[in-house]
Protein backbone atom coordinates (compact mmCIF):
# COMPACT_ATOMS: atom_id res chain seq x y z
CA UNK A 1 0.00 0.00 0.00
CA UNK A 2 2.69 2.62 1.04
CA UNK A 3 4.79 1.95 -2.36
CA UNK A 4 1.33 2.90 -4.13
CA UNK A 5 1.52 5.94 -1.96
CA UNK A 6 4.80 6.84 -3.08
CA UNK A 7 4.63 6.10 -6.73
CA UNK A 8 1.97 8.45 -6.80
CA UNK A 9 3.71 10.81 -5.47
CA UNK A 10 5.90 11.55 -8.63
CA UNK A 11 2.60 12.06 -10.35
CA UNK A 12 1.73 14.46 -7.65
CA UNK A 13 5.47 16.20 -7.37
CA UNK A 14 7.36 15.15 -10.81
CA UNK A 15 10.28 13.92 -8.96
CA UNK A 16 11.35 11.05 -7.25
CA UNK A 17 9.28 9.78 -4.74
CA UNK A 18 12.27 9.73 -1.99
CA UNK A 19 12.27 13.51 -2.95
CA UNK A 20 11.29 15.56 -0.07
CA UNK A 21 8.56 18.51 -0.52
CA UNK A 22 11.01 21.38 -0.88
CA UNK A 23 13.91 19.36 -2.59
CA UNK A 24 17.23 21.83 -3.21
CA UNK A 25 17.99 20.53 -6.01
CA UNK A 26 14.56 20.80 -7.70
CA UNK A 27 14.01 23.78 -7.13
CA UNK A 28 17.46 24.69 -7.95
CA UNK A 29 16.76 23.26 -11.67
CA UNK A 30 13.11 25.10 -12.25
CA UNK A 31 15.08 28.49 -11.03
CA UNK A 32 17.86 27.84 -13.25
CA UNK A 33 15.09 27.89 -16.16
CA UNK A 34 13.32 30.57 -15.12
CA UNK A 35 16.60 32.73 -14.99
CA UNK A 36 17.30 31.43 -18.49
CA UNK A 37 14.09 32.59 -19.89
CA UNK A 38 14.60 36.17 -18.24
CA UNK A 39 17.52 35.99 -20.07
CA UNK A 40 16.55 34.88 -23.43
CA UNK A 41 13.39 37.50 -23.79
CA UNK A 42 15.43 40.24 -22.24
CA UNK A 43 17.90 39.40 -25.25
CA UNK A 44 15.16 38.94 -27.81
CA UNK A 45 13.35 42.01 -26.77
CA UNK A 46 16.89 44.00 -26.99
CA UNK A 47 17.85 42.84 -30.71
CA UNK A 48 14.16 43.57 -31.86
CA UNK A 49 13.81 46.94 -30.35
CA UNK A 50 17.21 48.73 -30.64
CA UNK A 51 17.32 47.31 -34.57
CA UNK A 52 14.20 48.63 -34.88
CA UNK A 53 14.71 51.99 -33.59
CA UNK A 54 17.95 52.31 -36.29
CA UNK A 55 16.17 50.94 -39.03
CA UNK A 56 13.66 53.46 -38.49
CA UNK A 57 16.42 56.15 -38.44
CA UNK A 58 18.28 55.06 -41.26
CA UNK A 59 15.06 55.16 -43.45
CA UNK A 60 14.43 58.54 -42.16
CA UNK A 61 17.87 59.02 -43.39
CA UNK A 62 19.76 60.78 -40.05
CA UNK A 63 23.13 61.14 -39.47
CA UNK A 64 25.27 58.35 -38.11
CA UNK A 65 25.82 60.07 -34.50
CA UNK A 66 22.05 60.48 -34.19
CA UNK A 67 21.19 56.73 -35.13
CA UNK A 68 23.91 56.00 -31.83
CA UNK A 69 21.96 58.87 -29.81
CA UNK A 70 18.49 57.39 -30.25
CA UNK A 71 19.87 53.34 -30.73
CA UNK A 72 21.76 54.01 -26.74
CA UNK A 73 19.05 55.82 -25.35
CA UNK A 74 16.45 53.49 -26.72
CA UNK A 75 18.95 50.72 -25.16
CA UNK A 76 19.06 51.97 -22.02
CA UNK A 77 15.41 53.34 -21.33
CA UNK A 78 14.27 50.01 -22.23
CA UNK A 79 16.14 47.72 -20.71
CA UNK A 80 16.04 49.58 -17.24
CA UNK A 81 11.91 49.32 -18.02
CA UNK A 82 11.95 45.99 -18.76
CA UNK A 83 14.32 45.33 -15.92
CA UNK A 84 11.74 46.99 -13.38
CA UNK A 85 8.68 45.15 -14.97
CA UNK A 86 10.33 41.96 -14.42
CA UNK A 87 10.87 42.66 -10.88
CA UNK A 88 7.51 44.61 -9.99
CA UNK A 89 5.55 41.75 -11.90
CA UNK A 90 8.15 39.00 -9.92
CA UNK A 91 7.29 40.80 -6.57
CA UNK A 92 3.10 40.97 -7.28
CA UNK A 93 3.21 37.17 -8.25
CA UNK A 94 5.08 36.33 -4.38
CA UNK A 95 2.97 39.24 -2.77
CA UNK A 96 -0.42 36.99 -4.45
CA UNK A 97 0.95 33.61 -3.08
CA UNK A 98 2.01 34.81 0.31
CA UNK A 99 -1.51 36.37 0.81
CA UNK A 100 -2.91 32.92 -0.83
CA UNK A 101 -0.52 30.77 2.03
CA UNK A 102 -2.02 32.90 4.86
CA UNK A 103 -5.49 32.44 3.61
CA UNK A 104 -4.99 28.29 3.65
CA UNK A 105 -3.29 28.90 6.96
CA UNK A 106 -6.10 30.20 8.34
CA UNK A 107 -8.48 27.27 6.46
CA UNK A 108 -6.07 24.42 8.20
CA UNK A 109 -6.20 26.13 11.54
CA UNK A 110 -9.64 27.30 11.56
CA UNK A 111 -11.75 25.00 9.49
CA UNK A 112 -9.67 21.88 9.17
CA UNK A 113 -12.46 19.28 7.96
CA UNK A 114 -13.32 21.42 5.00
CA UNK A 115 -9.25 21.46 4.05
CA UNK A 116 -9.11 18.07 4.45
CA UNK A 117 -11.87 17.16 2.36
CA UNK A 118 -9.99 19.50 -0.61
CA UNK A 119 -7.10 17.26 0.08
CA UNK A 120 -9.19 13.77 -0.31
CA UNK A 121 -10.36 15.06 -3.59
CA UNK A 122 -7.20 16.11 -4.59
CA UNK A 123 -5.78 12.08 -4.30
CA UNK A 124 -8.69 11.19 -5.45
CA UNK A 125 -8.61 12.74 -8.81
CA UNK A 126 -4.62 11.20 -8.88
CA UNK A 127 -6.49 7.59 -9.15
CA UNK A 128 -5.97 6.91 -4.78
CA UNK A 129 -8.63 4.86 -3.55
CA UNK A 130 -9.63 2.72 -0.13
CA UNK A 131 -6.77 2.91 2.23
CA UNK A 132 -4.31 4.20 -0.10
CA UNK A 133 -6.73 7.42 -0.01
CA UNK A 134 -7.02 7.62 3.56
CA UNK A 135 -3.46 7.17 3.88
CA UNK A 136 -2.01 9.95 1.66
CA UNK A 137 -4.77 12.42 3.03
CA UNK A 138 -3.31 11.05 6.64
CA UNK A 139 0.34 11.86 5.77
CA UNK A 140 -0.17 14.95 4.32
CA UNK A 141 -2.68 16.58 6.95
CA UNK A 142 -0.28 15.47 9.66
CA UNK A 143 2.29 18.57 8.75
CA UNK A 144 1.24 21.51 8.02
CA UNK A 145 3.60 22.76 5.70
CA UNK A 146 2.88 20.09 3.01
CA UNK A 147 -0.29 20.60 3.61
CA UNK A 148 -0.42 24.15 3.05
CA UNK A 149 1.77 22.94 -0.35
CA UNK A 150 -0.28 20.90 -1.73
CA UNK A 151 -2.92 23.38 -1.00
CA UNK A 152 -1.22 25.56 -2.88
CA UNK A 153 0.48 23.42 -5.87
CA UNK A 154 -2.45 21.32 -6.72
CA UNK A 155 -5.86 23.34 -5.85
CA UNK A 156 -4.59 26.75 -6.70
CA UNK A 157 -1.74 25.85 -9.36
CA UNK A 158 0.68 28.38 -7.61
CA UNK A 159 4.45 27.82 -6.70
CA UNK A 160 6.62 30.37 -5.00
CA UNK A 161 10.00 30.13 -6.46
CA UNK A 162 12.13 31.53 -3.16
CA UNK A 163 15.27 31.35 -4.72
CA UNK A 164 14.83 33.64 -7.69
CA UNK A 165 14.41 37.06 -5.80
CA UNK A 166 12.13 39.77 -8.08
CA UNK A 167 15.78 41.85 -7.57
CA UNK A 168 17.92 39.32 -8.90
CA UNK A 169 15.62 38.20 -12.18
CA UNK A 170 15.08 42.61 -12.86
CA UNK A 171 18.83 42.85 -12.85
CA UNK A 172 18.85 39.82 -15.20
CA UNK A 173 16.43 40.93 -18.00
CA UNK A 174 18.20 44.55 -17.74
CA UNK A 175 21.71 43.21 -18.33
CA UNK A 176 20.61 40.81 -20.82
CA UNK A 177 18.49 42.99 -22.36
CA UNK A 178 21.59 46.03 -22.58
CA UNK A 179 23.98 43.56 -23.94
CA UNK A 180 22.88 41.80 -26.46
CA UNK A 181 20.31 44.81 -27.20
CA UNK A 182 24.00 46.47 -27.70
CA UNK A 183 24.80 43.96 -30.89
CA UNK A 184 22.99 45.99 -33.61
CA UNK A 185 25.20 49.09 -32.48
CA UNK A 186 28.72 47.36 -32.71
CA UNK A 187 29.13 49.01 -36.18
CA UNK A 188 27.58 52.49 -35.42
CA UNK A 189 29.69 52.90 -31.95
CA UNK A 190 32.99 51.33 -33.24
CA UNK A 191 32.66 53.09 -36.69
CA UNK A 192 33.01 49.86 -38.50
CA UNK A 193 31.98 49.22 -41.84
CA UNK A 194 32.15 52.51 -43.86
CA UNK A 195 29.00 52.79 -45.89
CA UNK A 196 28.12 49.94 -44.94
CA UNK A 197 27.31 49.92 -41.06
CA UNK A 198 23.27 49.62 -41.65
CA UNK A 199 24.24 46.11 -43.78
CA UNK A 200 26.92 45.22 -40.93
CA UNK A 201 24.29 46.25 -38.40
CA UNK A 202 21.30 43.70 -40.08
CA UNK A 203 24.05 40.63 -40.88
CA UNK A 204 24.81 40.63 -37.06
CA UNK A 205 21.03 41.09 -35.91
CA UNK A 206 19.69 38.44 -37.79
CA UNK A 207 22.49 36.24 -36.57
CA UNK A 208 21.71 37.10 -32.86
CA UNK A 209 18.22 36.94 -33.05
CA UNK A 210 18.13 33.17 -34.71
CA UNK A 211 21.15 32.14 -32.09
CA UNK A 212 18.58 33.75 -29.49
CA UNK A 213 15.62 32.14 -31.04
CA UNK A 214 17.01 28.82 -30.94
CA UNK A 215 17.84 29.10 -27.82
CA UNK A 216 14.07 29.50 -27.48
CA UNK A 217 13.41 26.07 -28.00
CA UNK A 218 14.38 25.31 -24.58
CA UNK A 219 10.85 26.41 -23.68
CA UNK A 220 8.55 25.87 -26.54
CA UNK A 221 7.91 22.13 -27.72
CA UNK A 222 9.62 23.56 -31.25
CA UNK A 223 13.16 22.74 -33.24
CA UNK A 224 15.59 24.52 -32.70
CA UNK A 225 16.38 25.65 -36.09
CA UNK A 226 12.48 26.79 -36.78
CA UNK A 227 12.39 28.53 -33.23
CA UNK A 228 15.50 30.81 -34.48
CA UNK A 229 13.94 31.33 -37.76
CA UNK A 230 10.63 32.10 -36.42
CA UNK A 231 12.41 35.22 -34.35
CA UNK A 232 14.07 36.21 -37.56
CA UNK A 233 11.12 36.31 -39.15
CA UNK A 234 9.42 38.39 -36.02
CA UNK A 235 12.72 40.81 -35.80
CA UNK A 236 13.02 41.34 -39.72
CA UNK A 237 9.46 42.24 -39.90
CA UNK A 238 9.85 44.76 -36.72
CA UNK A 239 12.66 46.09 -38.87
CA UNK A 240 11.14 46.35 -41.81
CA UNK A 241 8.06 48.15 -40.72
CA UNK A 242 10.26 50.39 -38.52
CA UNK A 243 12.57 51.10 -41.46
CA UNK A 244 9.89 51.90 -44.27
CA UNK A 245 7.89 54.39 -41.74
CA UNK A 246 10.82 56.17 -40.95
CA UNK A 247 11.43 56.83 -44.62
CA UNK A 248 7.27 57.40 -45.01
CA UNK A 249 7.60 60.18 -42.25
CA UNK A 250 11.10 61.73 -43.52
CA UNK A 251 9.52 61.95 -47.37
CA UNK A 252 6.36 63.56 -45.74
CA UNK A 253 8.56 65.89 -43.81
CA UNK A 254 10.37 67.51 -46.72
Amino acid sequence: MFKNILSRKKQLYGMDSSSRLDNSEFHSHDTSGRFLSDVVFGANDGIITTFAVIAGAVGADFSNKVVIVLGLANLFADGISMGLGNYLGQKSRRDYIKKKEKEEEWGIKNIPESERKEVRSIFDSLGFKGKDLNRAVEIVTSKKESWIDIMMKMELKLYDDKIASPARKGLIMFISFVIVGFVPLISYVFNIGGDSKFLIALVLSGIALFVVGAIRSIFIPKKWILAGLEMLMIGGAAAGAAYILGDVIANMMI
